[in-house]
């Protein structure tokens, strides 16, 4: 019986929020074009500035990896995060405010024209950013217990020995660390949810009754409490509901555009038109759906308050009384005018995709610690095969032993490949090369030793270049300069590139050898990264942007990519343009790089179209 009227209830207040909307909805689009033009237009290219001076003045274009927290916690970086967290909080907060205050005032029969909208929302704009940082507040101060109790989990049960080991024999001390750390991280995630509905009134707490900071808060938690499932099912449900309508309407667009253009003539002025009206009709969707989230969660805000609150919706600062004239005509010519407009870029961006190396697909293979699917990783028997296997390049990891060899290795210790409970600054080379380093990967291989890197030159000769990283774990005497002596000793400077995660590593390694090649291996990045003192880029699949390739090389860097395993991702960093693909398969990748060679240029141009889309 309560879930029937539960229900009821429910497609009542759905019913309502559908009427409210439909009354409001060409002035909540007004607002919202206005405020996506100031924000993204306008005002994201001079945010976007002042952020990057912000990190140049600390003498870099861009941060990567372990620099980003060092700058952070610099006066500097302090500085860059309040700059950053006070520009989120004013958009977060501008566009939920616009929404709530255009649905509510159309509510109670008013009206809220986008530039008198906006005059309204700047006066409130110091109070909402207060609410803000109060509110931000609340979400670090409930998460740091949880993320302390993680960390001692983590310092308790896989600090022993190098990650990797944990992740590949994934003993019991892994799984019980996963089974504390899920119901904490549960607990964080129900947590903050529970933060989130608490708030979900402090806006129109400030728009309409003049609260402010905490005094907002605990009056929206007064309006939500004894209420929460329900408020917390209506505010949540719309935009879980509408990701996953959106979702399946995505995919079914998705399935529909590759059959027909896979299924149509081999014409390419054809598939150029077709690919430009695909490209439209997904911009405008994804228009459509962001404007029916911020909206419509807007007006169940507003709904919801006004049922709750009993109060009468008129805001603190009032707008012009002259009456607004009806606007919906011009909007939809506007809007027909941008389409068609959109559809004419998209058509002529589509074209652009066709350059001078279109039908030239110039990425080299790299494998990854030799062919390391099919051999024991950084073993001479890993490059063999990946000579085999047609690789233009093996990757490779050196470290120093306790007696300043240079040995082929990735771990900081022996545990994953030796079973051994070293680091690998604690073994001398003699002890070390007496280790079996095959038998864990398979029987075939027992036996394997870990190399030196004079070995693995030695094998490599005219077969096979390298990409050397340098494993700077901080228990180094002299990596840098004990590897680059090995490689001058071998006379194979032009036949090796230098990588590491340190950038301090390979500005020495281009210092001492400036005929090296060396490349800046990053995960995460602030800044420029295109403008990084480096000759190239060793970057993760998520920063394999075509922005981020097109910039670098336009700076005559390029840009290698790992590690990249799934043939439908070799084929979308070939599509991008990337230079150079880090792979634990080579094998497959060359058969790929030779498949792709027989392909029609129609069929080039719609895996390149997917990249574009996959960008």
């Amino acid at each position: 019986m309560k879930g029937a009227i539960a229900d009821t209830e429910l497609a009542r207040f759905a019913r309502q929020v559908a009427l409210d909307f439909r009354k409001s909805y060409s002035q909540l689009l007004s607002f919202w074009i206005l405020l996506t033009i100031i924000f993204s237009v306008l005002l994201g290219p001079l945010i976007s500035w002042i952020f990057q001076s912000l990190i140049a003045s600390s003498g870099r274009s861009t941060l990567a990896n372990e620099q980003i927290l060092s700058f952070f916690l610099s006066p500097r970086g302090l500085i860059a995060v309040s700059f950053a967290t006070v520009w989120f909080l004013v958009v977060l907060y501008s566009r939920q405010s616009a929404m709530i205050l255009t649905a509510s005032r159309a509510m109670g029969d008013g009206k809220t024209t986008a530039t008198t909208g906006l005059s309204l929302l700047l006066r409130h704009l110091p109070g909402l950013v207060g609410i803000g940082f109060r509110e931000l507040f609340l979400f670090v101060v409930v998460a740091v217990p949880f993320v302390l109790l993680i960390g001692l989990v983590y310092l308790g049960l896989l600090s022993e020995h190098d990650i990797n080991f944990y992740l590949a024999t994934k003993p019991p001390e892994l799984w019980i660390a996963v089974a504390l750390a899920i119901p904490l991280l549960l607990g964080l995630a129900i947590s903050w949810t529970g933060i989130y509905v608490a708030c979900a009134f402090t806006i129109p707490c400030l728009l309409f009754e003049g609260r402010r900071g905490f005094d907002a808060l605990t009056t929206s938690y007064r309006l939500v409490k004894g209420r929460f499932r329900r408020i917390a099912l209506m505010v949540l449900g719309w935009p879980v509901l509408a990701s996953l309508v959106a979702s399946a309407v995505a995919g079914l667009f998705f399935f529909g555009g590759t059959f027909v253009l896979t299924r149509m003539p081999e014409i390419l002025l054809l598939a150029i038109l077709l690919v430009g009206l695909f490209l439209t009709l997904m911009g405008i969707g994804s228009l459509v759906f962001s404007f029916l989230v911020e909206s419509v969660e807007g007006t169940i805000i507003s709904r919801l308050y006004i049922q709750d609150s009993e109060k009468e919706l008129v805001p603190l600062v009032q707008e012009s009384s002259s009456p607004s004239k009806p606007h919906w005509t011009r909007s939809r010519r506007l809007l027909w005018t941008a389409a068609v407009s959109s559809f004419v870029l998209a058509t002529v961006a589509s074209a652009a995709l066709i350059d001078e190396d279109f039908f030239d697909d110039r990425t080299l293979v790299t494998a990854h610690r030799g062919s390391s699917r099919y051999a024991p990783e950084n073993t001479l028997s890993a490059v063999r095969m990946a000579i085999e296997q047609g690789a233009d390049y093996a990757e490779i990891d050196v470290q120093e032993t306790a007696d300043g060899v240079v040995v082929v290795l990735h771990d900081s210790d022996l545990m994953r490949m030796t079973g051994v409970p070293k680091k690998i600054w604690e073994i001398d080379y003699e002890e070390l090369h007496s280790l079996d380093a095959g038998s864990w990967f398979s029987e075939e291989f027992r036996g394997e030793r870990i190399p030196t890197l004079a070995e693995v030159i030695a094998l490599a000769g005219d077969d096979i270049k390298l990409n050397i990283e340098l494993k700077l774990n901080g228990h180094e005497e002299n990596l840098v300069k004990r590897t680059l002596d090995v490689i001058r000793e071998n006379d194979f400077e032009a036949r090796c590139v230098i990588t590491s995660l340190s950038y301090e590593g390979i500005r020495e390694a281009k210092r001492r050898n400036p005929q090296l090649q060396v490349g800046y291996i990053v995960y995460q990045t602030l800044g420029d990264l295109a403008r990084t003192d480096a000759d190239f880029l060793s970057v993760s699949r998520g920063l394999a942007t075509r922005n981020l390739i097109a910039s670098a090389q336009a700076q005559g860097k390029e840009v290698h990519v790992w590690t990249i395993n799934e043939p439908r991702e070799m084929s979308l960093m070939i599509d991008r343009g990337v230079d150079n693909i880090i792979t634990d398969l080579p094998g497959e990748l060359v058969a790929l790089l030779e498949e792709r060679s027989q392909l029609s240029a129609v069929e080039r141009f719609l895996l390149r179209v997917r990249a574009v889309l996959a960008s």
